[in-house]
């Protein structure tokens, strides 16, 4: 809407694609995956898709993809957020750093592009790690970050190309004197066939040869965390995945997706077909199984346990009120 002219302009009936959840599976409207910036002078404003960045005249509405469709061809998440701090615009030749997440194996990166370049954005990193936004130096081209993964803590690094890099922290060094965990991703398909995707947390001293009790945690999707880095510590309600896991646990956390107002068999669909997978190899201890979850995640324990004797034990945590809320979801 331009205040001066009183006119509305359809940023995005242009492009042909959706700029909210296309996965949405909630009986509320999906939400838009949001606005990375605004150029000088108001000329253009970068919008996001599922995977890719759109750059939009906001007066006419013509739409470029300014990420070629590099991300939906090749299922990588492009996201930008200025690395500036106070900084209020893109300038004309401004560098921009994407962060970037592949759908498929969930590894993180940057790709570089210039913003009046019409090529494709270039690869700079990507690896099984995760990384922060960058922070730029005000006077230089000069970046700050945080890069992790399950067993790397999120040390901070500097660096001009993102290839090179200094390490500036070592934030958790008596890491080393525990047994700590590693994360794997896992697929099977469910009894309905759909393809499902989770983690599955081993010991450090894992070995295969040996059998393991096994707790599966959920809430919704978690796969996008698989390297997240989180210390152990108490937690008021949800899984310590940390603590279990270096303590003897498997733990796995399946992806759920509903079928709006069946939380409840979608559940049974995702999380017991994937449990039953894992079970399958010879070092997951079937008799001892057990479910953990939170709020939305301790009323789908409360459902799943009437459904299934696959359990040994089960703990749902502030569940009775999502029970109320969201058993008709």
């Amino acid at each position: 809407y331009a205040v001066a002219s009183h006119q509305t302009t359809n940023l995005t009936a242009k492009t042909k694609v959706a700029f909210a959840d296309e996965e949405n599976d909630s009986p509320e409207d999906p939400q838009p995956y949001g606005v990375a910036a605004w150029t000088e002078d108001d000329a253009a404003v970068l919008i996001f898709d599922r995977y890719d960045i759109w750059k939009i005249d906001p007066r006419s509405g013509a739409a470029t993809n300014f990420t070629s469709g590099v991300g939906r061809r090749d299922k990588l998440v492009f996201r930008y957020r200025m690395p500036v701090e106070k900084q209020q615009f893109i300038e004309p030749k401004n560098n921009l750093w994407l962060l970037v997440q592949n759908e498929t194996n969930k590894q993180w990166g940057f790709y570089k592009k210039n913003l009046a370049s019409a090529a494709a954005p270039q690869p700079v990193a990507m690896g099984p790690v995760g990384y922060s936004t960058l922070l730029q130096a005000k006077h230089a081209d000069e970046f700050i970050y945080t890069k992790s993964s399950v067993s790397q803590p999120a040390d901070l690094y500097a660096s001009r190309d993102l290839r090179q890099e200094t390490k500036l922290s070592s934030i958790n060094p008596q890491q080393k004197d525990y047994n700590w965990f590693t994360a794997e991703l896992v697929h099977w398909t469910t009894p309905k066939g759909y393809p499902a995707t989770g983690v599955l947390y081993k010991p450090e001293n894992f070995d295969p040869a040996k059998k393991y009790p096994m707790v599966a945690y959920f809430y919704e999707k978690l796969s996008d965390g698989l390297y997240k880095y989180t210390a152990p510590a108490p937690t008021p309600s949800r899984l310590d995945i940390e603590l279990f896991a270096s303590n003897g646990y498997l733990v796995f956390t399946p992806d759920i997706s509903y079928t709006i107002g069946e939380p409840g068999p979608s559940a049974v669909e995702f999380v017991n077909s994937g449990v039953e997978s894992l079970k399958k190899n010879s070092w997951v201890d079937g008799a001892h199984i057990g479910i953990q979850g939170q709020s939305w995640g301790g009323y789908q324990v409360a459902y799943l346990i009437t459904q299934t004797n696959l359990y040994a034990a089960a703990w749902a945590a502030y569940r009775l009120v999502w029970v109320m809320r969201y058993a008709t979801w």
